[in-house]
């Protein structure tokens, strides 16, 4: 009785994955030709704010803001590019960067979305820490994260995001093949009101989301996700409800 019982379970598995695999590819030829108008009305954006650049002096009243939608604007297309690139399965550039800039990049990215009732705290390493990525991949993997904890807040709370070396005595938490590889972590820490443990197995699958309606594709941490794991990395989430959740994201060091 038990084996079949487990035999169904597995169909029932396989089947649930076999659809979900279906809408994934359906919503993803949906999603290419959106993504193709999306990078040529951003195009626009960035070229006429490059144009009103080139006839502002620097002190010239609006300058910096006119600046930060020019550089907005072509790292929106720069993601657009590389959702373009997931769907193709195409392997990223990844080069030597730093992380700290990275961190700290995508953190000054997020000031137009911390409200004043959320405490936004960025902890760089001590040491300047190089893995081999896509610098913009995992800038968006951060702005997620920081922006599904500061939705997770509404009535106000704080977000840390820590960046570290993974000390050697627990490196067994990274479940990889090559023990002897050195990891650095960044995590993303909230105290808002949690995940049930119902829902935190289910984070990860595409189309996932218990947001209101209009409020979340369920596809951000299904690409983060994919992100991670395409630069040899793994990412999970810990969370207890009330309290709030911790993201943890582990990349090799170049």
């Amino acid at each position: 009785m038990n084996a079949i019982m487990d035999t169904g379970c597995e169909a029932q598995f396989h089947a649930r994955q076999a659809f979900a695999d279906e809408k994934l590819a359906v919503m993803g030829q949906f999603a290419s030709g959106m993504l193709h108008d999306f990078n040529n009305m951003l195009g626009i954006i960035a070229g006429n704010a490059s144009l009103a650049l080139q006839d502002m002096p620097r002190n010239a009243a609006g300058y910096e803001e006119v600046l930060e939608i020019s550089h907005a604007a072509r790292r929106a297309q720069d993601i657009a590019n590389h959702i373009l690139a997931i769907g193709r399965s195409i392997e990223f550039s990844k080069t030597p960067v730093s992380l700290n800039e990275i961190m700290l990049d995508s953190c000054r990215l997020l000031k137009s979305s911390i409200k004043a009732n959320i405490s936004f705290k960025a902890v760089p390493p001590s040491e300047q820490i190089v893995v081999n990525a896509d610098r913009c991949l995992i800038e968006q993997v951060i702005v997620n994260l920081c922006k599904n904890a500061i939705q997770a807040m509404p009535h106000g709370g704080s977000v840390t995001v820590k960046c570290h070396l993974v000390p050697d005595g627990n490196r067994k938490i990274a479940s990889f093949e090559d023990k002897s590889k050195t990891f650095a972590a960044i995590k993303v820490i909230d105290t808002g009101c949690g995940i049930p443990a119902e829902n935190l197995l289910h984070i990860f699958e595409p189309f996932f989301t218990t947001k209101p309606g209009g409020h979340g594709t369920g596809l951000g941490l299904f690409i983060s996700k994919y992100i991670i794991q395409n630069h040899g990395g793994q990412i999970h989430a810990n969370s207890i409800p009330g309290m709030g959740t911790i993201f943890s994201v582990l990349l090799p060091l170049a």
